[in-house]
């Protein structure tokens, strides 16, 4: 039964350890990453979740902080190039000075957004 079992756990951490390799796609972005500053919002941003869109795109949310926190959200294209048409030039910060941070998102399938955090 130990022997069983052992072969057991070596087959399956050889087996994980098969679909864990992670290849950078370097056509996604520039080499591979997408990197965008917010442009009224300059001093920091976080990103805390993403979600992949029925048309391929890609929305990010989380934080941008100047002197306060508001949640934030960028759009990009399945390609890595900011969607300028999201929001303001690709980017969206919440007017609500009381909604910090978005930690989750889900789309819907009629591609509504929908945003939670505190």
């Amino acid at each position: 039964m130990k022997r069983t079992t052992l072969l057991f756990c070596l087959l399956l951490v050889s087996t994980i350890s098969a679909y864990t390799q992670i290849v950078l796609d370097t056509t996604f972005g520039e080499g591979g990453r997408f990197i965008h500053h917010f442009s009224t919002w300059q001093n920091y941003a976080r990103l805390q979740s993403t979600a992949l869109l029925p048309d391929g795109k890609i929305l990010g949310v989380g934080e941008a902080i100047k002197t306060t926190s508001r949640a934030a959200a960028i759009r990009c294209t399945a390609d890595g190039v900011l969607d300028t048409s999201f929001g303001d030039q690709g980017e969206w910060i919440c007017d609500e000075p009381n909604f910090f941070i978005a930690d989750n998102v889900v789309v819907q399938p009629d591609g509504k957004i929908l945003l939670t955090g505190y």
